[in-house]
């Protein structure tokens, strides 16, 4: 997925926003469709983003992940198909 511009560290996304999309896959032979995860948590301000890393996020008491369809409700549209 490739971000698009103005998504970045303590941006506001309004609702109804775009957050990112997928590559396209003409001439590629995928054993599964094209998908996306996203990442949502709850990490405290004076948390330095250089040091988040997986591992991190899963021990740190400090961060808490949410379930990004409780963020976004399970709404979403695709806005071209190929």
């Amino acid at each position: 997925m490739k971000l698009l511009a103005g998504i970045e560290r303590e941006v506001a996304l309004e609702e109804g926003g775009i957050v990112g999309s997928i590559s396209g896959t003409e001439g590629k032979r995928l054993k599964i469709l094209p998908h996306v995860h996203i990442s949502v948590a709850w990490i405290p301000e004076d948390f330095p983003a250089e040091n988040l890393d997986w591992k991190i996020m899963n021990e740190s008491p400090d961060i808490i992940l949410l379930n990004p369809l409780d963020i976004f409700n399970g709404n979403y549209t695709i806005l071209q198909q190929t």
